[in-house]
């Protein structure tokens, strides 16, 4: 009787830190951030006539650089916000407030609905996210996203 209670806290003890342990040595903790478009710009804001798959922002509307960007559709953006992504990433990333085009155009360009937020592009020019200015949680999300593009690319 008392063999068979060794044995199942044995089990009971050694099955997790097994499996811990097989986990930590075999397995990859890795997270991506997706490609937004991809296939194209299936929905799209009323005027705008995009079918380039995948979809990519022209060079001409943000400076080609080989660093993430994140472009501000409604400038100017809130202290807070970009002390903090200043001080979190210093010259890993740009930020570009676009206050040039016409919202109709920016909503076109970036296949936004609101134009009261922030994308996030790749080194590439791919957008990798969209992002409500001022909110503590979207903004949580842009650093995260931004630090496994950094780690990654």
């Amino acid at each position: 009787m008392q063999f068979k209670k060794f044995v199942y806290l044995s089990l009971a003890f050694l099955l997790p830190i097994g499996l811990f342990l097989f986990l930590k040595f075999f397995g990859k903790n890795e997270f991506s951030v997706p490609v937004f478009y991809e296939s194209g710009a299936i929905v799209q804001p009323a005027g705008c006539d995009l079918k380039l798959a995948p979809y990519r922002i022209a060079p001409n509307i943000v400076a080609e650089a080989s660093l993430p960007k994140v472009i501000v559709l409604r400038p100017p953006l809130d202290n807070v916000t970009r002390t903090r992504l200043n001080d979190t990433f210093a010259e890993k990333i740009t930020i570009h407030e676009l206050d040039s085009l016409l919202d109709n155009k920016k909503k076109c360009i970036f296949i936004t609905q609101s134009i009261d937020s922030l994308v996030l592009l790749d080194d590439q020019n791919y957008i990798r996210g969209y992002y409500k200015a001022g909110n503590r949680d979207e903004m949580d999300r842009l650093v995260v996203e931004l630090k496994i593009l950094l780690k990654k690319y």
